[in-house]
């Protein structure tokens, strides 16, 4: 240990991931007390070490107490309204948040529903995500739609202990999954604030910029160099998508 001294900062991010690892590693959501208990740890260490030397094992457990804290508190930021169970063909409409190509022909939409038919709204989610075919002109933020669609609820892993795809959307906000029969009819435009426009500017920037990618670059070398550039994955596919994750890339 008195070899690590002055290095001990080195640590604080593994000590950090190791609380957020902890949480996500429980069988069972804690009770509230737990993360009031370790909020209180974080705060005394952090008090403690602005006014005398803190043991470095002491200031480990304080740092992933702050994680631990901070996971739980990220939850609770993004939790969305879940479907509760899958639909059949249902009427939707709603107004879109964003859009990504899978391929030439099919696209990946993800919808804030405002409406949907024999569902009730304090049962609706707020955000959805949902596949079907590539529109005539691209659909942008706050673009209101239609559309006949089946919906289902967050998926779980295939394999005890596999990855879970539920939890990796439900972190972005989505409470259901699904697919559009036929087209989505555009309806009008959502008004919008100024942060809606420029959120609005910087997604038709994002597309724009991916269609002269693969035109430029066809195939899944435009899609890896549209991913690199503008952040959309859409177009890799699974093919591809296994490859780079084999290689350690995926990220």
């Amino acid at each position: 240990m008195a070899r690590q001294t002055g290095r001990y900062v080195l640590w604080t991010p593994v000590a950090f991931i190791a609380g957020i690892g902890s949480y996500f590693g429980l069988p069972i959501e804690p009770a509230w007390p737990v993360f009031a208990f370790g909020g209180f740890v974080a705060v005394l260490v952090l008090a403690l070490r602005l006014r005398m030397h803190v043991p470095f094992v002491l200031l480990m457990i304080g740092v992933m107490a702050a994680g631990f804290v901070t996971a739980r508190l990220r939850a609770v930021l993004v939790a969305p309204r879940v479907l509760a169970a899958s639909t059949g063909s249902v009427e939707i409409s709603g107004w879109i948040d964003r859009m990504e190509m899978t391929s030439p022909r099919r696209a990946r939409y993800y919808i804030h529903l405002t409406n949907a038919k024999g569902i009730r709204p304090d049962a609706l989610p707020d955000l959805i995500r949902i596949s079907g075919k590539k529109p005539p002109k691209p659909l942008v933020y706050g673009d209101t739609i239609t559309a006949k669609a089946r919906l289902f609820s967050l998926p779980t892993p295939v394999t005890p202990g596999g990855f879970d795809f539920g939890r990796r959307l439900w972190f972005q906000s989505v409470g259901a999954t699904g697919f559009v029969f036929g087209n989505i009819t555009l309806t009008g435009k959502r008004p919008l604030s100024w942060s809606d426009k420029l959120i609005a500017g910087v997604q038709r920037l994002r597309q724009t910029m991916g269609v002269y990618i693969q035109a430029a670059l066809p195939g899944q070398t435009g899609a890896i160099a549209t991913a690199l550039i503008t952040g959309e994955r859409g177009g890799i596919d699974r093919k591809t998508r296994d490859l780079l994750q084999t290689a350690g890339l995926a990220h």
